[in-house]
């Protein structure tokens, strides 16, 4: 209904009459596991009314675990690793557990000393080259076909 008041006629449009309606080319990537948005949802549906035309390149990735799949799939699995044992590791639960104040009173107090934490404890290396490069390998093979036919 929100959707409806603030954009109308277009809101009720799915994502398969758009895509017909489009010239432009498609990348649909999907985890075969995302619990979030089931392949169901979108790739099959798409992939079925669109793999025969050549302006859709489709990549099912089966690689992925469940947990991370929607959320994390662009994250090389080193990285999720990291990030799951980051907060016991570095003490950050600890941290955040014996706050002597009620964060979301003070968030800018605790948007700062959780910047600080971060600052100490961040490996910074890790964070910075957290991309899974064969899954932008994908993006950047499609964007050559865009901006450079």
């Amino acid at each position: 209904c929100y959707e409806y008041l603030i954009m109308g006629d277009i809101s009720t449009s799915t994502a398969v009459e758009s895509f017909k309606k489009s010239d432009a080319k498609v990348l649909v990537y999907q985890c075969i596991n995302d619990t979030v948005v089931p392949k169901k949802y979108g790739y099959d549906i798409w992939k079925r009314e669109f793999a025969a035309n050549d302006r859709f390149e489709f990549h099912l990735l089966t690689d992925h675990e469940e947990e991370g799949c929607h959320s994390q799939m662009l994250n090389s699995k080193d990285f999720i690793k990291w990030q799951e044992s980051f907060d016991d590791e570095s003490g950050y639960t600890e941290w955040f557990e014996n706050l002597d104040y009620d964060y979301q009173k003070e968030p800018e107090r605790f948007v700062k000393e959780k910047n600080a934490f971060l600052e100490a404890h961040l490996d910074r290396k890790k964070w910075a080259n957290r991309a899974d490069k064969e899954m932008f390998q994908y993006e950047i093979d499609f964007l050559g076909t865009v901006l450079l036919p």
